[in-house]
């Protein structure tokens, strides 16, 4: 599968889209003519694919989710989803699926997306009782970021920052600017991550666990978020663009890089891609940003995730990159990768300062 073996290994999952049905295979469901939901071929089909990633790599495995596990945050929809990705549940006696990730949940991480929010009140939606639907996805997920998590697994040390990237500023009534695709973190985050880091860099730190064989300095830092930093080059700068973008994106990759944070996994645009944020006047030369783009959401271009696979070689990470993809529109919902080893694989070296 990888080039070089792995000393640790990162599942990058995002945008799955969840409706309120598992069998979902069409636009049913709340604001389903808007914001499509997940397709159950899909979900089969990353399921075929990720067993058996997560069976070999089960022990140094982490597992990242970027956000928008719904499409329209229904109460159903959060029950599905967490089901899917912690359990296997049963369809038929002779039919259940999904990723049986719960006895691993110490090194399963989420961040919520801006369809996680959705609307706020009960002006538009049937699930009346169910006003806040940040409160509800806090009933299945992580706590709200941002928070801090070292690690260590096998061997390599891995602190993992996860960011709410959905605060967005001014008026925002019924939260429509989380639904159009607004984000930002905000000032009071990125205080408290300063809080963090500073706790967490402090040797005589109180109050943060750090675990045997743990360093700050030499761990390999990765930030969780929604929203991503930067779009690619290649993508313009359209009306579609300016709704999806991060509003203080600036301050936050300023941030991130004085806390030394090298690597940023994120999800919202629905198109896989990597980036190299150049950094200045920081302790962090660069940013690698990497998008997984939408695993299972219906009627999508391309769904995909990524596979990392992380070595340590001297005073450096290496990071090995693999981008698992799947073409509904040319009748597959089977997810590939390209042959390895490849003419030249994907491998980003990520030096310690």
């Amino acid at each position: 599968m990888f080039q070089n073996k792995p000393d640790a290994v990162i599942l990058h999952i995002s945008d799955l889209h969840f409706g309120p049905y598992l069998q979902g295979v069409s636009r049913v469901g709340e604001w389903s003519r808007i914001a499509a939901p997940h397709d159950f071929l899909l979900v089969l089909g990353l399921e075929e694919k990720l067993l058996p990633i997560i069976r070999e790599y089960r022990d140094k495995l982490i597992i990242s989710v970027t956000g928008d596990l719904t499409t329209a945050a229904e109460p159903p929809a959060y029950e599905v989803v967490n089901n899917y990705l912690r359990d296997h549940p049963f369809i038929s006696d002779i039919l259940h699926c999904g990723l049986t990730l719960q006895d691993i949940k110490d090194r399963l991480f989420f961040v919520p997306g801006n369809h996680d929010i959705w609307l706020h009140g009960r002006l538009f939606t049937r699930w009346k009782r169910y006003a806040d639907r940040r409160e509800e996805y806090e009933k299945y997920f992580h706590p709200q970021p941002p928070d801090v998590y070292p690690l260590v697994v096998n061997s390599i040390p891995l602190t993992i920052y996860t960011i709410d990237s959905n605060h967005v500023s001014g008026f925002n009534p019924f939260n429509f600017r989380n639904v159009t695709g607004g984000g930002r973190v905000g000032r009071n985050q990125m205080r408290d991550l300063r809080s963090l880091y500073a706790s967490l860099s402090n040797s005589a730190a109180s109050g943060v666990d750090t675990r045997d064989g743990y360093n700050y300095e030499d761990s390999l830092k990765i930030c969780l978020m929604h929203h991503h930093l930067q779009r690619p080059d290649d993508v313009p700068l359209d009306l579609e663009q300016r709704l999806l973008e991060l509003e203080d994106a600036e301050e936050v990759i300023n941030l991130l890089a004085s806390i030394g944070v090298q690597i940023v996994l994120c999800g919202h645009q629905h198109f896989p891609y990597q980036k190299t944020i150049k950094c200045s006047g920081a302790n962090n030369p660069s940013i690698l940003l990497s998008c997984a783009g939408t695993a299972t959401q219906i009627d999508s271009k391309v769904n995909s995730f990524y596979v990392y696979g992380i070595k340590q070689v001297s005073t450096s990470y290496q990071l090995e990159v693999l981008k698992y993809t799947s073409r509904v529109k040319d009748g597959t919902y089977k997810f590939t990768t390209p042959q390895i080893p490849p003419s030249k694989p994907l491998i980003y070296t990520i030096d310690q300062n």
